[in-house]
This record gives C-alpha cells, structure tokens and sequence, in this order.
C-alpha cells in the first residue's frame, strides 16, 4: 500500500502506539482495527477480478489490446474462465500519464505490497 491511505494506515498505528504507552489499551485497539479494516478494503480492491471491458476502462488500453496481446499472449494472468477472462486490478498495465512517470512502477509497488502481506 502507498500513498494517502498508506499514510493515514500508519498514523493510525502510530497514534495506536501512544495510546498503548499511555494506558489507553482500548482506544489503541480501536485504531488499529481500523487500520487493518482499510488495509484489507484496499488488499481486496486490488485483487478484484475484473472483466475485459472494465479492465479496459481503468487501464486506459483497448479491450482487444488486453485480451488478444495480454492474455492470450501469456503477459496477464487470466483469474476467468476460458471464454469469459477476468483480469485482477493489480495486474492492469496502465497507459503513462503525460511526464508523471511509468505507471508499470506503480504497479510493481502495489505487487510487492500483496506479497509482503
């Protein structure tokens, strides 16, 4: 996980640290529960299978692109059926977005976020 939510994630276990040192184990408890509630909400967001079109959609690259080149040629993983593919949200390529960078690192991050869990 990165960015907002990451960071919000992290200071709700710092404040749940605090808490702890001062007695407020209850409190604590609560913070990080709700840490470990957005984490798992955004662990499944990334992992959620999604057809072809929808996958098109959020990659910003073609449906014919995604299933012909991607799938077919062995680039994405296809979590569907045969004649009906799914691709996880997690593996979309995305399309750069003019000089912000390289999305596939992006996508390399949030990888290395699900097999660190």
């Amino acid at each position: 996980m990165k960015g907002p939510l990451a960071e919000l994630v992290q200071r709700w276990q710092d404040e749940a640290a605090v808490l702890r040192r001062c007695g407020h184990e209850r409190t604590a408890a609560l913070n990080e529960r709700h840490a470990s509630q957005v984490e798992a909400v955004w662990r499944e967001h990334q992992l959620e299978p999604l057809t072809v079109r929808a996958a098109a959609a959020e990659s910003g690259y073609s449906e014919s692109h995604l299933y012909h080149a991607l799938v077919e040629g062995g680039a994405l993983r296809n979590c569907g059926q045969l004649r009906a593919p799914r691709i996880r949200r997690c593996d979309l390529p995305r399309k750069p977005r003019g000089s912000e960078g390289l999305i596939p690192l992006e996508r390399a991050a949030i990888l290395a976020d699900l097999d660190n869990t």
